[in-house]
Formats: C-alpha cells, structure tokens, sequence
C-alpha cells in the first residue's frame, strides 16, 4: 500500500466512524460501541445571568450528557453533618465522593459551588428574587435537557451531583422549578429525609408529590436501610454498599438495582479500571422510581 493508499483508508475509516457517532453506534461491532460511547463527551456550558453574575449549570463527567446543578458539599447537607456526628465512619457521607475528590477538589470547581449556594441564599431573602432565580434555573435546564443528541438522554436533569436540599424555602425554590418544566424528569437525591424541621418535611411531601420529580431518599450508613416510615409518599430509594455480599443483601431485601457505572471498576487495581458513566453503561435507572444501590465510591 502506498501513501496515498494509506491516507485514503484513514479517511475512509474516520468517515465510518463519524457516521456510526452520528446514527447512535448502531453499525460498530459490540467492542468497538463500548470503548468509544466511554469516550469523554464534551458539552457546551449552559449559563445564566442573575445580579450581575453568571452562574453555569454543572457537567459532572460520570453523568453526562446530563446536565445538574452542584452546591459544596456538608456545607449545604445539614442531614449529612447530623449523620457523620451520629454513625461516624460509618454514615455514607463520611466518605462522599464529592468533599474533596476527584474534580470537586480544584479551586476553580468549589469557587462555582460557593457562588451559587451564595446566589441561592441571598435570593431566597425576598420573594421578588426567589421568582427570578426560579425563572433563571427554568430557562438554563430547559436548554440543558434539549442538548443531547440521542433522545433518551434529553428531558432529564439531576440536582446536587453535590449538596442537598438543604432548607425548606430552598425545597419549595426547587419545587416551582420542577413544576414549571413538566417535560423535564428531575431526578433529586436527598438525605434531608432524616430533618427534625417540619416545615421541610412538608416541603418535601410536595415535592414529591410531582410526577415529573424523582424523589431519591438516600440511606444514611454504609450497608444500611432507608427506613420506610420516614420516606415522603411518592419518594424511592437508594442504598451504598461497601462489598458484593452487602449489596447482595440490600438487593434480596428491597429488590434494588446494581448502579454498573459505579460496580464496573469496584475492588478493581487502579491500573485495570476503564471509565465507567451513566452514558458508558447506557443507564438511566436514576431517573425512575427504581431503587438503586451504589457501591461505595
């Protein structure tokens, strides 16, 4: 083969792999779909403009191409410092993937977190602000959850790849979001389940009560239960497992899901691991009321 030869094979073979991109993988053999869906996918930011500032939605790589909205973590989880005080070692939170791991560690990633819990609090001080920020978020995830190519992964958004609902007034904030994006699914893990605060219980039954949001109460300890009788009506599960044995338990007893995304690479050496993502794994599960357990990451 000549050099002409070999550039125009090259061309052929990037021109099939733009069109098998393009048509969902559909024509690539099983081994080639796998490693090339697991590819890192590049998204373009969704902004807002409030007083004065931009703010982003977050594009948090293991659940891309779905956009989120991202708060520091325990300084917007009051359930989480309550749980770490009680459980230690042993409370979920104690070993959050997203307090200083990973990308949430780079100062740029936290500077973005702080300013949008500041931008949530101070809006929440007036009721002519609360309805701006609501009308902001409205907007941006409308525009995040139409970008996706491939239809099953648009009309979904996830709150808090960090943080939680961490007051009640933030709630009933997220609850007019959601109920103004009927279209959108709003996936919404939480462990504020647990508060003595009435007023967010109560905003948590309505927030649950919305067909479009899926209320995810997560398990406060490592291999344990979320107890029944604290869950909004509406509301599912989730449960974190620190070894095959307890998630087999866990999933004989409340008919739960393995996570793949996070099962792929668990108890795996670091140099056998393989990027492993919602989007890899072809799973949306999280956005059902499909209990889900996780393995400890």
């Amino acid at each position: 083969m000549n050099k002409i030869d070999a550039i125009v094979a090259i061309a052929l073979v990037l021109a099939l792999v733009l069109v098998c991109l393009v048509l969902g993988l559909s024509c690539l053999p099983t081994a080639y779909a796998v490693q090339l869906s697991a590819a890192p996918l590049i998204m373009p930011a969704v902004r807002f403009k409030l007083r004065g500032n931009l703010y982003s939605l977050t594009q948090a790589s293991k659940m891309l191409p779905v956009y989120s909205w991202s708060l520091p973590a325990r300084l917007s989880c009051p359930a989480a410092a309550a749980s770490i005080k009680r459980l230690g070692a042993l409370a979920v939170c104690s070993a959050c993937y997203a307090w200083q791991r990973g990308n949430y560690r780079f100062r740029g990633v936290q500077a973005a977190q702080l300013a949008r819990l500041q931008l949530v609090r101070d809006c929440l001080r007036s009721d002519s602000q609360t309805a701006a920020l609501a009308g902001a978020l409205v907007q941006a995830i409308r525009k995040a959850a139409s970008i996706p190519r491939q239809p099953h992964w648009r009309g979904l958004f996830r709150w808090h790849d960090s943080g939680d609902l961490f007051s009640a007034k933030y709630v009933r904030l997220v609850r007019t979001v959601a109920a103004a994006t009927p279209a959108i699914t709003h996936w919404i893990p939480t462990r504020e389940y647990a508060t003595a605060d009435r007023r967010k219980l109560q905003a948590l039954r309505q927030l649950a009560k919305l067909p479009n949001v899926v209320l995810r109460c997560s398990a406060l300890a490592i291999n344990g239960r979320t107890p029944k009788r604290q869950l909004p009506a509406g509301s599912c599960a989730s449960y974190v497992a620190d070894s095959w044995q307890a998630a087999r338990q866990l999933q004989r007893q409340t008919g739960a899901l393995v996570c793949p995304a996070t099962a792929a690479n668990y108890g795996k050496p670091a140099s056998e691991r393989q990027p492993a993502s919602c989007h890899s794994c072809s799973c949306s599960a999280c956005y059902t009321d499909q209990n889900i357990i996780y393995m400890l990451h």
